[in-house]
């Protein structure tokens, strides 16, 4: 039987800055056919002003625009943007994000399903 393992899909850290740097706040789920990562809640804070975020989640390794969930939005200084859902990362898939700048910090929590 299947069941729901609670998971940090990706610890507490910084964005990468720029979409070249998208490898840095990334989750790849590698748990085989059948297997999902679930992200339940995403945090993202930043000291500063005029900072913007991205995250996406599909197959593609790279920024890919199609793929985007939240796309630069503006984040407000030391106020935490948490992001509510249930997103399914399936088999190679991946859940991954960039910033405009490197003081933004993130992080990922859910579950997996195997």
């Amino acid at each position: 039987m299947a069941v729901y393992t609670p998971s940090t899909l990706i610890t507490s850290k910084a964005f990468g800055n720029g979409a070249g740097n998208i490898a840095t706040w990334r989750y790849q789920n590698t748990g085989g056919a059948g297997t999902f990562g679930i992200a339940r809640t995403i945090v993202v804070d930043t000291p500063t002003a005029a900072r913007t975020v991205t995250i996406q989640q599909g197959a593609t390794a790279a920024d890919t625009s199609t793929q985007r969930l939240l796309d630069a939005y503006a984040l407000t200084a030391n106020v935490p943007y948490i992001l509510n859902a249930w997103i399914t990362i399936q088999n190679n898939d991946y859940l991954e994000g960039f910033a405009n700048s490197t003081d933004i910090v993130g992080a990922a929590y859910g579950y997996v399903y195997a």
